[in-house]
């Protein structure tokens, strides 16, 4: 780690209660290279890391390297099925766990580390031995075959990207980096390197303070983050909300909503970036002003080579359609395990390997990279890449399917979700969201789950034999947009929200599933809610309770999650019980009296 020789006092890791030198960072990752290696790592070696979004993660990835390993990112929030086949497939044969993080049991048959005990440390430097065509890592992404493939990146792409980064944008060893992605995805090795590549400071966010939007931005300003890269999903949360002390901020993983991204071009530098995983980590970056009409994603990186060609594979004009091709060092090796798609998706040409990206694109006049859409049925949904084939696939496992098709579409409030289609078996009983849900569950991650699925009596095709699925959206949801069996039929059984608590949840429900009717016996992600809109809700009810992600995710019926909220004045209910008053009497006194507000036990006394 040369900064680490050079300036080994200067801040790597920015933590809550600390900050960690760069000398620390060496000597952790020099320890823990060395226990790596007396367990056989080394060059073209993968070693899984269990782990959520973690404060040590980034010295073990550097100290997986050291050691000459590959990383290979075994996130706790995924299926443990799916963690199942990653680690078979990379054929991984030790794991590393953070954070004292339970072994799920289909990864029990492997030997592990827990690096924090006991604490790994030494000051001696490692030769790692490897190459640069040696795999740095292994991101796996979804698949059309019905599996998730796993894209090979070599220390040569990797350290490709980091340099194309340093020479677009203007980074400093005084900046400050978040590093808020997923394990999972390859956002978080940008992270990662636009701050340790740079001699800056890395700030891990974890799991419970994603979700708290508030304290993400107090987190935020209290750290002095300067560079921030964050979803355009994920950034509308925030509500165009200021970020005092940033003076950078990024988007990724899917096209830029252009009102949010004109908000803040007029406030700080804007940079809207693209690329695919198979490109290490991202191939085009631009800047988005004020005045952009279009939200470009710029212009190539260093040593990447962008071609828009017809479907001869011949160039096609500025300001015609084509697909994007890419070119360059930082190209994947291809897919693991998987020759015949490796030869499928990079081809060799008399100008050199290229990959096709499935992209639809074409070149504005003034040279910039507009992304149109995709060519295939890859679609982005909050930041994450689906291969709608994929949950086609596992869907299509269920006993009662005969066939399945999964949609992306605009939901209720405008936003896109995904909507499943089924065609059971004669005999097959009628099947709940909250059924599919549990089943898709132990399959694919959470935001690969429909909002909701319906039963058809057949799934059309187009002459082609495949999957029409414009006409499945023709034929159902352009009707019915929610798609969701209508609970009003069952309003004799269904009970409106009751007290002040449940109203104020069913309120903010109805924002998420607008025309709806909300009754306390809703189930929140049966009803369509998904991840991102979980944590708008929740962000929106700690104005008045304190809740937690959690909660939601633990208790999604309305009455149950109703429950677990508090109001943030928990002490009137302390209070009120010292003079024998009921708790509920003055929640409905609240509710008759919403403008009032009882401070302490006079008053309290006073008012009943």
């Amino acid at each position: 780690m040369r900064i680490a020789g050079q300036e080994p006092h200067s801040p790597a890791l920015l933590l809550d209660q600390e900050t960690q030198s760069y000398g620390q960072i060496d000597k952790q990752s020099n320890g823990l290279a060395q226990v790596l290696r007396r367990h056989g790592i080394g060059p073209g070696v993968a070693v899984g890391v269990l782990t959520e979004r973690s404060t040590a993660l980034p010295a073990t990835v550097l100290a997986i390297w050291k050691a000459g390993g590959c990383y290979l990112p075994l996130s706790a929030e995924l299926p443990g099925e799916r963690l199942k086949f990653i680690a078979e497939d990379a054929d991984i044969n030790l794991l590393v766990a953070l954070d004292g993080l339970a072994i799920p049991s289909e990864l029990a048959s492997y030997a592990f580390l827990r690096p924090e005990t006991p604490a790994y440390e030494s000051t001696a430097p490692i030769n790692h031995g490897c190459r640069d065509t040696d795999p740095a890592y292994i991101i796996y992404t979804s698949g059309s075959t019905g599996e998730p493939k796993g894209v090979v990146i070599t220390f040569e792409g990797n350290t490709n990207f980091c340099l194309g980064m340093k020479l677009a944008l203007t980074i400093s060893p005084d900046d400050k980096i978040l590093q808020i992605s997923s394990p999972s995805f390859d956002a978080w090795l940008h992270e990662l390197g636009l701050a340790w590549f740079h001699g800056g400071a890395l700030a891990p966010v974890v799991r419970r303070e994603l979700d708290d939007i508030s304290g993400m931005l107090l987190k935020m300003q209290g750290l002095g983050i300067t560079i921030a890269t964050l979803s355009p999903s994920y950034l509308g949360l925030f509500g165009n909300a200021e970020f005092p002390g940033l003076r950078m901020l990024m988007t990724m993983g899917e096209p830029p909503v252009k009102a949010n991204a004109l908000h803040y071009a007029g406030r700080l530098t804007y940079i809207n970036g693209y690329g695919p995983s198979e490109n290490s980590v991202g191939s085009c970056i631009g800047q988005i002003t004020p005045q952009s009409t279009r939200m470009t994603a710029g212009r190539p990186l260093a040593n990447t080579s962008v071609h828009i060609l017809n479907k001869d594979r011949q160039p096609v004009p500025p300001g015609s359609a084509g697909t994007l091709w890419l070119g360059g060092r930082g190209l994947s090796p291809g897919y693991l395990n998987r020759p015949e798609l490796t030869a499928e998706s990079f081809v060799e040409t008399p100008e050199g390997r290229f990959y096709n990206s499935g992209d639809l694109a074409r070149w504005t006049q003034q040279g910039e990279i507009e992304i149109l859409g995709r060519i295939d049925n890859q679609v982005k949904l909050r930041g994450q890449r689906i291969e709608l084939e994929e949950i086609d696939h596992q869907l299509g496992l269920h006993p009662d399917v005969l066939q399945a098709a999964v949609v992306i579409h605009g939901m209720a409030d405008g936003t896109p979700g995904l909507y499943g289609f089924v065609c059971l078996h004669p005999e097959a009983s009628a099947i709940g969201n909250g059924e599919w849900r549990s089943f898709l569950a132990k399959k694919v991650p959470d935001y690969m789950i429909p909002s909701a699925i319906k039963a058809v009596p057949g799934i059309p095709v187009s002459l082609a034999g495949k999957v029409d699925r414009k006409r499945l959206i023709a034929d159902y949801l352009d009707q019915d947009i929610d798609m969701i069996a209508s609970n009003d039929s069952d309003v004799g059984r269904l009970t409106p929200p009751g007290n002040r608590v449940e109203k104020l949840i069913a309120e903010a429900w109805s924002e998420i599933f607008p025309g709806r009717t909300i009754y306390s016996e809703d189930n929140f992600f049966d009803l369509g809610g998904h991840s991102l809109a979980a944590i708008n809700v929740v962000n929106r009810l700690r104005l008045e309770f304190t809740c937690t992600i959690n909660n939601l995710y633990e208790h999604p019926v309305l009455a149950d999650f109703a429950k677990t909220c508090q109001p943030r004045h928990e002490h009137i209910r302390d209070l009120l019980t010292k003079v024998k008053l009921d708790w509920q009497a003055y929640s409905d006194h609240l509710e008759a009296n919403p403008t009032q507000r009882i401070d302490g036990l006079k008053a309290a006394q006073e008012q009943y």
